[in-house]
């Protein structure tokens, strides 16, 4: 890692076993993209009535979206809070939903 100002969580997955597999492998490849120095775009669909139901730990705790930030994330309305906007996170209205646009940069 080149940033001093590092954090660490631990990421506890649940679900299918196809879906926490494609979890880890996309988070392998955004390592893998920082240890190459490389930029790459993922595009990702996630189907949330059908099999990409998970459950998920950080540092051994629930911690589901609050109002705000199901209204940013979902509904592309209203602000977020305060730790979204210090993410690299937009919305943008699409006709078929919200895009959700992460930045890792």
């Amino acid at each position: 890692m080149q940033d001093e100002d590092s954090k660490r969580v631990t990421l506890e997955i649940e679900g299918r076993p196809s879906v926490v597999d494609t979890i880890v492998t996309l988070l392998r490849y955004i390592e893998a993209c920082g240890r190459f120095g490389t930029t790459r775009y993922v595009e990702m669909m996630v189907d949330g009535d059908g099999g990409a139901q998970i459950a998920l730990r950080i540092d051994g705790e629930k911690r589901p979206l609050d109002a705000d930030e199901e209204a940013f994330l979902l509904e592309g309305t209203g602000e977020g809070t305060e730790a979204l906007r210090r993410q690299y996170v937009t919305t943008e209205e699409r006709p078929d939903g919200v895009l959700l646009k992460i930045d890792l940069a």
